[in-house]
This record gives C-alpha cells, structure tokens and sequence, in this order.
C-alpha cells in the first residue's frame, strides 16, 4: 500500500490529527466533544475502526473522505477502504524485505523522518509501540545500515534461502528514490547520508570488516571492468552464477537475457550467444575447444536453479523456453547441427530418478557423502568443518535432503543416530571427507563443526584411528584404559567367558541381534542388549538375561541354573561343580546315573579330577552348544586308590560292585 507524507494530517510533536476534533459517538476511543483524539489513537484507531466503521463516519462522513473538520482517510490510506498497510508484526526478513527493497522510501512514511533517518518516524515510532522493532535501525534489524542488512550485495548473504537481499534486483525505480535517500547514485563523491558509501565507489568497507567491490563505473555495469565480453573474462563469472547475470542483463526469473532495466547490454547479440541466449551454443564442454575458457556446464553453480530458468531440470516439467531441451533428453541436436549425448536419467545424478527412497539412495550416499554435495548441497564445494546445507530444490523436495519427513536442516543423513542394518555410518565411505564436513577436520567437532566430536561416542580414540571396534571397546570388553568400569568397555564377565572356543570373537552368542550393523548396537542406555542365542537354551526354558541381578538364567551352559552376577559373581569350575550340575534328569547335564544318589554327601571333586575339569581347552568344557557330554564322565575319575579306595570310603579290600548295580 502506498502512504503519502503525514505532516498534511499531523502537527510535528504533538501527533494531532487534524480535523479529528468535535466528534462524540459510540466509539469508545473517540474524543469527547470539542477535543482531539489522543496522541495513541495512531497505532489504535485501526482496530476501533473495524470495531464500528459507522463511528468513524460520523465525522469523517459516509465515504470516508473529509469535511472541514474532520481529514480524509485518504490521505494516507491512498488505495482505497480496505486500509490495509501491513500485518503485524512485520520484522520476518522473508516478511517485509521484498516489499522494503521494491521501495525503501515508503517505509521511510511511518519508519524514519526525513529524509534518511529509518530510527521510527511519528506513525511507527517507540513510544508509541513500547517496542524497537518499530526502528529499523534497532540492534535486531539493521543497526549498522539503517534501512537493509549490512552486507546487501548478495555473496555475504547465504544463510537464509527465503530471502534474497542482493540489491543488484532493486529496479532503476527503486535506486532513483530508494537508494537515493542515502547514496550517491549518479557520480562518485559525498552522499547524503555521510556513512554511505557512493554507487560508485570502487570498494567499500561494512562496519563488520568485510570489504566489497562496488561500481567504479557506475550502478547497472556489475561489480565488473568494461568492456567485459571476452569469455574468459566474464565466462567463469556467468558460469558460477547465471541469475546474477540476469539482474542486470535481463529479466529476473525469466528467460531473457536481451538486456534489462539496469543494463541494455544483452548477452543473445549475434557475436554473443545468438541462440542459446545465456551460454554458448555447444556448452556441454568437448565441443567448446577454446583453450582459455573452460565452458562445460557441469561444473556450472546453481544448476537447480540456474539452468531451472529456460530447461526442465526436473523431470516431466515443460521447460520455461520452448527451444530449450530437457536435461532429460538423450540427445540434443544444437542450432549449428552438432548432436550432444544429455541425461536421460537427470542431469548431474548418476541415478535413476525419483530416487527419494532410503532403500535408493541410502548405500549411494553412504559410500561418498560428498559425492552427493556437489549436486545437492550449499555450497557445493564445502570443506570440513564448512557444515553445507543439503536443502537445494529437487524434484518435488523444495528444500532437498531436508525437506520435512527426510532429513532435519544441517543432516545428510537420519537423526539422532545414523546406525542400523542399512544405514550404519560404520560402514560408511570417504570418512576422513565426508564426515569432516560437518563434524569438523579431525571429527573432533571443533571450530564451527555443528556435529559433535566422534569421541563422544568412540571414548577410546577416533574410529579413523581405532579401527573396527576399538574405538569404543576392546573384544570383548575389559575394562582397559580411561574406561574402568564404563560402559561399553566394562569387563564384567566378558574375558572370563572368551577362553571357550565357541564363544571367542563371536559376540552375538549372548548379543543376537545387536552387531555394528543394527540400531540396537548404538544404543546407548542402559542395560546393553543382551539375547542369548537359542542355541544354548537349558531343556527347561528360553534362555535369558534379569538386567536388574545381572544374572542369566535357562542357559545350558550352566545347566539351566541362574548364575552368579555377572559383574561381581564367579564359578570355580574345578570345584562348584554343583553350580551348573544338578542332581536331577531335568537337564542336559544334570546327574542321576547309577550311584550318584548314594554318593551325594561326597562333593564332585573327591571322584572327579579336578584338575582335568578346570582346562579350559580339554574336554569337559570343548563345547557347550551341544546337549551331549563332549567328554566320557568316566575319563574325569580319578584313580582307584586316589577315588574309590581312599580312606573312609571303600578301602583297599572291599569290593564295591558294578557303579551302575
């Protein structure tokens, strides 16, 4: 909505409305008889307005335009009744910023005094909204600029896609009564407004340090020497940036680059780009043989946008320029007759297309990360520690790997944890690269990393370093350096049980379902997850493990019985022989056979040898997977006279029969 100046309907420091005086109806904000509406009555007479819009015409008659005492509402509402000037509030950049950029000037009415102060005019000003967001210089808006952000020549402007604040896209309009209020915008010299640099300065250093070229020559011929139409001069520029070229060269967001508002010079002149408007003819690289100008598009910047302005960049779409072929295409046959090979499986990717499914592009973008950058990110030639955003418009994504329901903003990859059976960054590709882009050059997340250090979950060293799984903990776990006793390389009985064949580096014995490879390997509360292979279910039940004793129970291994804690618990296998070994035929191993009945007050080890029990590689223990004994009980007897014969049992001159009589 345009506004005029309000001095034709204010008097300077009182903020009276002239003509609003000697009115009394129902409005409860309206002044009493003879008197003026207050000075607030400005922010508030709009919602009174739409309150009771009869009120208001009591003085300032049925078509709102005035009598002798009472002003038009035209004079500042110019476009008619609907009286709308903005929402509120009003400080979003993506909010106002198009609409201040199309013409500063305006907000200058109700925001600033003239005529270059944007510190809140007598319609928006602080005291009346008890607020600075009414001052566009206040410290969250533009404290430096006044009226734009402090760098608002585009390159430094890169966080915030919804809002492009170059101003090489305000019209020559614009510049005339915008950018005038401050600058110099017809020869080089002093501005208006002192701190304001002229157009046509040839550098310019912001109040943060940052310094950028500007236009010796003048606003509209880019921040560039002339003449400027050798390619290899302008070529690489074009290249990295095609609608830059445009803002001044053509039409924004069209297809034309036949010159515009800003420059006449267009770029589809005959000793240009006669045919393919914005880029030589043969742009696919092999056929541009000049030595000096490397004009192959594949490596042109802000290609979904950029090239998106004449061809179908995205499947099935009619491209903006009839001429223009889709990337899409096999082939392409230019204007001068040469036939070029395109993408029929989309430009850039080397994948088919729609390729949005985990199960597609998961193990691609897994094996290189950074591979995917080059297309998909901002920017695309980022470095470590660079944190690049995967959020350029694809296809139907119209903020690419970010898009709701993929990825969260600053990932690549899913959230909180990038682990399962498919998508375990264990097995991930180009590491020391990938992964450095956002978790920092070392992965230790340092410098402006927004991924966190890998050592907060590797707690024993880098896993680039620590390879396999000794970045977390040693196989099996044992409590070895900075980790004593802390998950997840606390010992307990971990070493105790990998002297048995069956069980040494095979983890998944008492972890089924738990391998580097699965979600439940990276979970990280507590207790860990423990399955016990059914392999070595007891006869009387499914083996498991009571996180709250830290015992296992219907284990085969120890005869179905419930075992010791696993972290302070023990079994002497020479001796405890009744701790995995009941009397009872309930069990795999339980005993039973011939005497045992009459020989239960004697303990194991007075007939059984002890020390052939305790080798942990002999027999008796070669493998528990199985139900059977793997050793002859009758191998473990002691001797004779060192079993049967020895002192208070049978002596050396009784005969004691047949064990299974």
């Amino acid at each position: 909505m345009r506004l005029r100046c309000f001095n034709n309907c204010l008097t300077i420091g009182g903020f009276l409305l002239l003509g609003l005086v000697a009115c009394s109806n129902p409005n409860t904000l309206a002044p009493a008889p003879g008197k003026i509406h207050p000075d607030s009555y400005l922010v508030q007479h709009g919602s009174a307005a739409r309150a009771d819009m009869a009120a208001c015409q009591s003085c300032h008659q049925s078509d709102l335009r005035g009598s002798d005492s009472a002003t038009s509402c035209f004079v500042c509402h110019e476009e008619g009744n609907n009286f709308a000037l903005h929402d509120l509030p009003y400080i979003e950049p993506e909010q106002h910023g198009a609409a201040a950029r199309d013409n500063p000037a305006r907000c200058l009415v109700c925001h600033g005094t003239a005529p270059n102060r944007f510190d809140g005019g007598p319609i928006a000003s602080e005291a009346l909204y008890a607020s600075d967001t009414a001052t566009c210089n206040s410290a969250a808006c533009h404290p430096a600029a006044g009226a734009h952000p402090t760098n608002w020549q585009g390159s430094n402007d890169i966080n915030d896609n919804g809002y492009n604040a170059s101003h090489r896209l305000v019209t020559q309009a614009s510049i005339d009564t915008g950018c005038a209020l401050c600058h110099q915008v017809t020869e080089n010299g002093a501005a208006p407004l002192d701190q304001a640099p002229s157009c046509f300065s040839s550098t310019f250093t912001n109040s943060d340090g940052s310094t950028t070229g500007c236009h010796p020559r003048g606003p509209g011929q880019g921040a560039h020497d002339i003449p400027y139409e050798t390619p290899d001069r302008h070529g690489a520029s074009a290249k990295a940036d095609l609608a830059a070229c445009q803002a001044c060269h053509g039409t924004p967001g069209s297809t034309d680059f036949g010159g515009g508002e800003v420059s006449s010079v267009s770029c589809a002149t005959t000793d240009c780009h006669a045919a393919a408007g914005a880029h030589p003819t043969n742009w696919q690289g092999e056929n541009d043989p000049s030595p000096d100008y490397v004009s192959s598009h594949r490596d042109a910047g802000r290609k979904s946008s950029n090239c998106a302005l004449c061809h179908d960049y995205t499947q099935g779409r009619t491209p903006p320029l009839s001429s223009a072929p889709s990337c899409y295409v096999n082939s392409f046959t230019n204007s001068d007759g040469r036939t070029s090979s395109c993408h029929s499986e989309g430009p850039g990717a080397g994948h088919d297309l729609p390729f949005t499914d985990p199960a597609d592009h998961g193990q691609a973008a897994k094996a290189d990360l950074q591979a995917c950058a080059a297309c998909h990110a901002t920017p695309a030639d980022a470095g470590p520690g660079d944190n690049p955003r995967f959020n350029l418009a694809v296809g139907d994504l119209p903020q690419g790997c970010e898009t709701s329901g993929c990825h969260s903003p600053y990932t690549a990859h899913p959230i909180p944890l990038w682990t399962g059976e498919v998508t375990s960054h264990a097995s991930a590709g180009n590491q020391a690269d990938a992964c450095a882009l956002c978790h920092g050059e070392n992965l230790d997340g340092g410098g402006s990393a927004v991924g966190p250090a890998c050592t907060s979950c590797h707690e024993l060293g880098s896993p680039l370093v620590l390879t396999d799984c000794t970045s977390c903990h040693t196989t099996p776990p044992d409590d070895a350096d900075n980790s004593v006793g802390v998950r997840p390389n606390r010992d307990g009985a971990h070493s105790r049980h990998q002297v048995y064949a069956e069980v040494t580096g095979n983890c998944s014995v008492c972890h089924t379902n738990a391998g580097a490879e699965t979600d439940n390997h990276f979970d990280t509360s507590a207790p860990a997850t423990v399955q016990i292979s059914s392999t070595y279910n007891a006869l009387g039940g499914t083996a498991d493990f009571n996180s709250g004793s830290s015992t296992c129970s219907n284990v085969r291994c120890h005869g179905g019985q419930t075992t010791p804690d696993w972290y302070g618990g023990s079994i002497n296998i020479a001796t405890d022989c009744e701790a995995c070994h009941a009397y009872s035929s309930s069990e795999y191993n339980g005993y039973r056979s011939g005497e045992h009945g009459e020989h239960r007050r004697l303990s194991c080890s007075r007939c059984h040898d002890a020390a052939i029990l305790a080798n942990p590689n002999g027999s008796h223990l070669a493998n528990m997977a199985t139900t059977e004994f793997e050793q002859d009980p009758w191998d473990t007897i002691k001797p004779l006279n060192q079993s049967c014969r020895q002192s208070g049992c049978h002596g050396s001159g009784v005969d004691f029969g047949d064990w299974n009589d």
